[in-house]
């Protein structure tokens, strides 16, 4: 059949009123709703807690102190107290000065830890020291002395003075040896020199008489 040019016109009008339709639905279509971003999560903290700082403690400069004032200024921060006087036991702390700490001062430890304070003896040569300290246990010339003299006084309750000029001390090994001239004083308050032989071993703290001989 023949088309007509009125009738050609008409259905080109129509597919073109169709496709036209075709596109105003598609952009009628709802569009997708946007996602939501991920929130960011906040990063840890790298500041030490409360409960943290409580565990550490920061060490006392005691430099100079005396060794019982020392004592007090570190166990106040929570510390531990360990006193090393070398050979030498620390027994009246108020006579020793600290030259040292470790940790040193201002270091930051733990809550509970242990400070070690070396300490020398208040007002005395170290060379003078070093004489007096005569054996590998720690026992003095001068505590010999005192020991040897309790015992004659001891054995000689009247009188007894022991010359200490010209005595002879001697290290034997642990103990000392001394060789001196006394001075023995009886009942009758009458006095006369003699000669004393004494041996003592040990330590200053447990000095031990171990011969005594007055002849």
């Amino acid at each position: 059949m023949r088309v007509t040019r009125p009738l050609a016109v008409a259905l080109l009008t129509v597919a073109l009123s169709v496709g036209a339709g075709s596109c105003s639905t598609q952009s009628l279509l709802p569009s997708e709703t946007p996602s939501t971003p991920a929130t960011a999560q906040p990063e840890p903290s790298s500041t030490p807690t409360p409960s943290e700082s409580a565990q550490q403690s920061i060490v006392p400069d005691v430099i100079g102190m005396n060794a019982a004032q020392a004592i007090d200024a570190v166990e106040l921060m929570g510390l531990e107290v360990d006193l090393d006087g070398g050979r030498r036991p620390v027994i009246i702390k108020k006579n020793w000065t600290v030259t040292a700490s470790d940790p040193a001062p201002e270091s930051l430890v733990e809550f509970g830890s242990t400070v070690v304070l070396t300490v020398e003896k208040i007002d005395e040569d170290a060379d003078k020291e070093q004489t007096l300290r005569e054996t590998d246990e720690g026992l003095t010339k001068a505590m010999a002395v005192v020991i040897c003299t309790r015992a004659g006084e001891q054995q000689f309750p009247y009188g007894f003075d022991m010359k200490s000029f010209g005595a002879h001390l001697e290290v034997r090994h642990d103990e000392i040896y001394i060789d001196s001239e006394v001075e023995v004083t009886n009942e009758a308050n009458a006095a006369r020199a003699t000669n004393m032989e004494c041996t003592v071993s040990g330590t200053d703290d447990k000095p031990t008489l171990e011969d005594f001989l007055v002849y």
